[in-house]
């Protein structure tokens, strides 16, 4: 049987309880990717995409980026080996070592005219460590109690039904709000 994107979110609309807050949609994903060789070249990376938010997983630190202190892309603590940001609910940038003495930066954006993806928004407990607090040029304290909100792209395969097929990282959220 072959069921069309359309189809199928008319199938899964129908099995959520209009109360339950929740609203499957279609979405388009533009995915790029680029490899990048020396630290610097990730800091003006992180610069040029201007995020508003996310985190940056450091040789001696985890810290909370912050676009108002530009010391949390600095170096102060080492040469960056993983993050996760997020320029509004559209776009992220994906931060990772790739295994050969260089990065692996992965642009997601969302188009919300695109109908390859069924999107949903997932939510995470954000862990932070307590030395994270003591960090000024980082806005780590005011993230506790946060989550992490993650956009969750699921697309049909007809060997195996609907699967998740790409998770981005798009922001905390505060559920306290």
């Amino acid at each position: 049987m072959n069921v069309t994107p359309r189809r199928f979110l008319a199938l899964v609309e129908g099995l959520i309880s209009p109360d339950s807050g929740v609203r499957p949609r279609l979405v388009g994903l533009e995915i790029t990717m680029e490899h990048l060789q020396t630290p610097e070249e990730v800091n003006a990376a992180i610069r040029a995409f201007a995020p508003r938010q996310g985190w940056l997983q450091f040789q001696s630190n985890v810290c909370c980026y912050d676009p108002d202190h530009p010391a949390s892309i600095s170096g102060k603590y080492g040469t960056t080996l993983a993050g996760e940001l997020a320029h509004g609910n559209e776009s992220s940038l994906h931060i990772v070592r790739d295994g050969s003495d260089g990065w692996r930066l992965t642009t997601y954006r969302e188009d919300s005219a695109g109908e390859n993806y069924l999107v949903e928004d997932e939510y995470h407990l954000a862990e932070l460590e307590e030395k994270s607090h003591s960090e000024p040029e980082t806005d780590c304290a005011k993230r506790c109690g946060e989550k992490l909100h993650y956009r969750v792209y699921w697309i049909l395969d007809e060997a195996h039904g609907c699967a998740p097929r790409i998770a981005r990282f798009a922001g905390f959220h505060n559920s306290t709000k």
